[in-house]
């Protein structure tokens, strides 16, 4: 192994150099290193980021307000895990690494130097009721070559996102979901859910409807349900298509969970969600709708 020395630099960014442990094979001249480690060798890294995505079997608010403060908390969400995802290379001297940078109030680093391709991070809804800004940061990767040759996204992660009620109503940015109920659903009052309720179903062919507009590219819907050990299966279908069932069984009480997403191309779609009346577990509690607003172009 050779020790060469890199150096990053990105336009708005702190330039630094930093010491990387890379393979022989990785340097352009092995015989005497690299005569020229910080110049241009005709190639750039590659770069592209992946539309955000939910982390299925995480509950959202799961540890409450990080911030504290009585008035910045209900009706607000301020943990929706989310994981954002890349992918990268360079044809010519090699990749050395990733940097992950938070821009809020100025850049930070939260990730560096790193071979990983994801970064996961708490989406809010939060609108800034008590002052101090909404929570619309911004996540980028930058990727760095083996002689120091940058590439950062020209997309943005963001941190701001819109979560319905079972309802269709937000305290967010974008307007309520209209939503269609057919059958016998009932709205049971818990603190454990998110909003401090759910619709219920206890029936065969029970559905709701709602009708939700993504205004970009590649944004992702999620579902969010309340698990037990007498829940079932919800069958979920966007834009008519065939629905996939998904079971919302636990053998003990779980909150506010991440069942299911799919990215939807920009434009207006139906999500319909149908009691699939399980044998023995028929009940199905649906709690928030989610919706990203990143990956943005």
């Amino acid at each position: 192994m050779k020790r060469v020395v890199v150096s990053s630099f990105v336009a708005g960014m702190i330039a630094g150099t930093v010491m990387l442990t890379v393979p022989v094979a990785a340097v352009v001249h092995s015989a005497g290193g690299d005569p020229h480690p910080r110049a241009f060798d005709g190639t750039v890294p590659s770069l592209t980021l992946s539309p955000l995505r939910f982390i299925i079997g995480a509950s959202i608010d799961a540890a409450g307000s990080p911030l504290g403060d009585p008035c910045e908390q209900d009706p607000w969400n301020y943990r929706v895990p989310v994981r954002m995802h890349w992918s990268g290379g360079d044809g010519g001297s090699g990749l050395a690494g990733y940097d992950v940078w938070q821009f809020w109030e100025g850049d930070s680093k939260v990730l560096s130097d790193t071979q990983e391709t994801s970064y996961d991070f708490l989406g809010s809804n939060y609108l800034s009721d008590c002052g101090g800004g909404a929570h619309n940061a911004t996540y980028h990767v930058v990727a760095t070559d083996n002689r120091g040759n940058s590439a950062a996204t020209a997309d943005a992660a963001l941190m701001y996102l819109d979560v319905w009620q079972e309802d269709g109503t937000t305290v967010g940015y974008a307007p309520p979901l209209p939503v269609v109920k057919v059958g016998d659903w009932s709205a049971p009052s818990c603190a454990c859910s998110n909003g401090g309720a759910t619709y219920s179903s206890t029936t065969r062919g029970d559905s709701l409807t709602y009708t939700l507009k993504a205004n970009a590219p590649s944004l992702t819907v999620g579902l969010v349900v309340g698990e037990n050990a007498d829940r079932g299966q919800v069958g979920i279908s966007v834009d008519g298509v065939k629905a996939v069932p998904v079971d919302t069984y636990d053998p003990a009480e779980n909150d506010r969970v991440i069942v299911w997403q799919r990215t939807l191309t920009r434009g207006v779609h139906t999500l319909k969600l149908t009691n699939l009346g399980t044998a023995g577990r028929s009940r199905i509690d649906i709690d928030s709708i989610l919706l990203t607003r990143g990956p943005r172009i």
